[in-house]
């Protein structure tokens, strides 16, 4: 309705009798309060150039009420038909309703709405506050996260961040970004760019050798296996023991164990982990809910059963050695059965209870060794054993609990010199 129609109406019920000679204070009140709902009608429904500026729409001041002024919010008057002159204001970014268009309740997505503040969700950079998304929610911007935010110059440097260089690469012979020493570690750890022995590191995912003094700060050389030690690098690409030639005299395969409720499976993959570590054993079972599963490699088995396997000699070491990592941290169980445990040793009338050792994997590659002197026996083996054998050991075995899902990587397995 036009101003001239809302005025006619006046006329027409007799209100404006007296209008030339004497002015009303009330009346001037409701002809300007009816002119602003008017002009609020006018702006409903589709929100144009002036009404997305603030001006004359939205709230009792001229600005949206919901987060972001002019945003998608939705002005109508009236809508239920209620009493001539009620207002309804109706604000997708003040509803406290996630919208389809909003990536967490009234902020980011593609609605006009606010930027999330942290921890809301996100599905991209510009639904945060600090326009920093990462594993779906909102973070505070920091100087490594690969994006301009803060009061960066540029990517990651200046402001608050080091100083800019004119390029910032892991190739420019400057100690910059976040690199834990020149142009390796850190940031350059992604693009395989890890720190040789004697740089500077913070973890063990900076250097080459995957090691990091906690209390030096600098990467660390890997323990040196002599070949014959090698229990099986992978390096062969499959999942026998290596044969050309068999080293130690050893002989088996990997096998997996369970207790028939779950799946498995194992295979041999590239791997990232050093210089001369290209293959790794990938393991991973799922659903063993009775007693639990697991993965192992007879020492001495020409053929693939119980029968064909006998007791390898290991005495020569102090124990064994591998690197490992987990997709989630997971505990697990090494087991080193020997004649007094295992029933092909012909000893025990109630077998199967090992010599083990836990050990906690992480995300990240670490080396663990486990020394024959520090291992448990289990209880339960009849007649009872009165010690580890390591003269006649006849499995390396990694054991997971009940109920625990597991996807593993090992690498380098091998016996640890005394």
């Amino acid at each position: 309705m036009s101003a001239r129609g809302a005025l006619s109406i006046l006329e027409e019920g007799g209100w404006m009798i007296g209008l030339r000679t004497r002015r009303s204070p009330w009346l001037s009140t409701l002809i300007a309060t009816w002119g602003a709902t008017l002009t609020l009608t006018a702006c409903s429904g589709k929100v144009n150039d002036v009404c997305a500026r603030g001006s004359s729409c939205g709230g009792a001041s001229g600005s949206s009420a919901g987060q972001n002024q002019g945003g998608s919010a939705a002005l109508s008057g009236d809508a239920a038909g209620g009493e001539a002159g009620a207002e309804t204001t109706l604000d997708a970014c003040a509803n406290n309703v996630k919208d389809g268009n909003e990536s967490d309740v009234d902020c980011g997505g593609s609605s006009k709405c606010d930027r999330c503040a942290k921890n809301g969700h996100c599905t991209a950079n510009r639904d945060c506050d600090s326009n920093f998304c990462a594993q779906n929610r909102c973070q505070d911007p920091t100087c490594s996260d690969r994006i301009r935010n803060q009061d960066e110059t540029d990517v990651d440097c200046g402001g608050r961040c080091p100083p800019c260089t004119k390029t910032q690469t892991c190739f420019d012979g400057v100690k910059n970004q976040n690199e834990t020493d020149v142009d390796c570690g850190g940031i350059c750890s992604s693009d395989a760019k890890r720190c040789p022995v004697g740089a500077g590191c913070n973890t063990g995912s900076d250097c080459e050798s995957w090691i990091c003094s906690a209390t030096a700060g600098k990467c660390q050389a890997d323990a040196v296996i002599p070949t014959a030690d090698m229990i099986d690098d992978f390096e062969d690409g499959d999942l026998s023991l290596p044969v050309n030639p068999a080293l130690g005299g050893r002989a088996g395969s990997w096998f997996a164990f369970g207790d028939g409720t779950g799946t498995d499976s194992q295979e041999v993959v590239a791997i990232e982990r050093a210089a001369n570590s290209v293959h790794g054993l990938h393991a991973t079972g799922e659903g063993f809910m009775n007693w639990g599963s697991g993965f192992g490699v007879d020492l001495s088995n020409s053929g693939s059963g119980q029968a064909t396997k006998v007791p390898y000699d290991a005495s020569a070491y102090a124990g064994v050695t591998f690197w490992a990592r987990a997709k989630t941290p997971t505990q697990v169980t090494i087991l080193l059965p020997d004649v007094d445990t295992d029933s092909a040793g012909k000893i025990c009338t109630t077998c199967e209870h090992h010599y083990y050792a836990t050990v906690a994997l992480t995300t990240t590659w670490q080396r663990f060794t486990i020394d024959f002197a520090g291992l448990a026996a289990e209880p339960g083996t009849v007649p009872s054993p009165t010690g580890f054998k390591p003269s006649q050991v006849f499995t390396l075995m990694f054991r997971f609990v009940a109920g625990a899902n597991y996807d593993v990587y090992l690498d380098d397995v091998a016996f640890s010199a005394k």
